[in-house]
């Protein structure tokens, strides 16, 4: 059988075919509850995703669960489809089977907004005005000793006293 009359294809394989490289992340107890719901039904519904590694040798690249499932449920055979064995397919029949490994996620941090203190107001006591103004640079024209010089600064506008 040549590679173009098998991939991309659905194919039933013997178990014996396929060699599974790397070891099952799910508990035991997936594995069984998953192996009594395909012995009831009797076959995979979702294939398993193998490459050609020689005459009739398959080894698994994606959804290595299901190859364990059938396995547990004592099936001999195995729904598989069969790639390119080339690293693009490899890596994204394991994107899609959410198999990839996958780099640390980094933590966002958080924006840090600017505290923003509200604009004086009467209320205000002076030396709060002040600092106030001097933080922003803020500085009125007039007599520096009225509230009401320093208020009028902070919005804009200047009073002149004489």
């Amino acid at each position: 059988m040549s590679k173009f009359d098998t991939e991309g294809k659905l194919m039933y394989l013997p178990l014996s075919s396929i060699s599974q490289p790397l070891s099952c992340t799910e508990s035991e107890s997936e594995i069984e509850r998953a192996a009594e719901s395909v012995k009831a039904c009797g076959r995979n519904w979702v294939p398993v995703i193998v490459k050609i590694t020689g005459d009739y040798q398959y080894e698994i690249v994606a959804n290595g669960f299901i190859y364990e499932v059938v396995k547990k449920a004592q099936m001999e055979r195995v729904w598989v489809i069969i790639i390119e064995p080339n690293s693009a397919a490899i890596e994204s029949a394991q994107i899609l089977a959410n198999e990839a490994p996958t780099a640390p996620i980094e933590t966002p941090k958080p924006i840090q907004e600017p505290i923003q203190t509200p604009p004086p107001s009467e209320l205000t006591p002076l030396p709060e005005i002040k600092r106030y103004c001097q933080e922003r640079g803020i500085m009125p024209n007039g007599n520096k000793r009225y509230k009401s010089t320093w208020l009028a600064a902070v919005r804009g506008s200047v009073i002149t006293t004489k």
